[in-house]
């Protein structure tokens, strides 16, 4: 019911305890936003050149930055570089979801690679064992760095200010 007034007015030559600001960021941030607009650019490449429809996902191929792609994996380099992408924004808050996206990447290259399913891994996405190394490759190198990168923080110096009396 009764409450106490606090005075907000400063006096003169007050010291006032500003809040520290820290900023956060990491190297793992970097390859993730690298390698995000790298596969966002194939992707959107690939859907320029062979366009998208439903009906015809896997049809047609065509050459894009020296790989065959087909509507289908452009659209999926879209959605794993807007995923890389997320992941790169936050320091450290999506570490696991970028190790799990290096492990996805280079599992589905592994599986290009050693031709476990010929197929219908070739004939859905149309890339053969140059695109299956490059993505074993990036894949590795985005879970490394999820895994090692260190976070490096900074901080504002200027922890205390004097300010003026504020006439009201």
């Amino acid at each position: 019911m009764f409450t106490r007034r606090r005075d907000t007015r400063l006096r003169r030559n007050e010291i006032v305890r500003e809040p520290i600001m820290t900023r956060t960021w990491s190297p793992a941030q970097v390859v993730a936003i690298v390698a995000g607009i790298g596969f966002m650019a194939l992707g959107v490449g690939a859907l320029a050149q062979t366009g998208f429809t439903i009906d015809h996902v896997m049809r047609p191929t065509q050459d894009v930055a020296g790989f065959r792609h087909t509507p289908l994996l452009g659209v999926a380099e879209v959605g794993f570089g807007a995923l890389l992408l997320l992941t790169g924004g936050v320091a450290g808050g999506l570490r696991s979801l970028m190790a799990v996206l290096g492990v996805g990447a280079a599992a589905l290259g592994g599986l290009l690679v050693t031709d476990v399913a010929p197929n219908r891994l070739h004939s859905w996405l149309g890339v053969g064992h140059r695109y299956g190394w490059m993505v074993i490759i990036v894949g590795g190198v985005v879970f490394v760095a999820a895994l090692v990168a260190p976070n490096f923080r900074h901080t504002t110096s200027a922890n205390h200010i004097r300010r003026h009396r504020v006439v009201i």
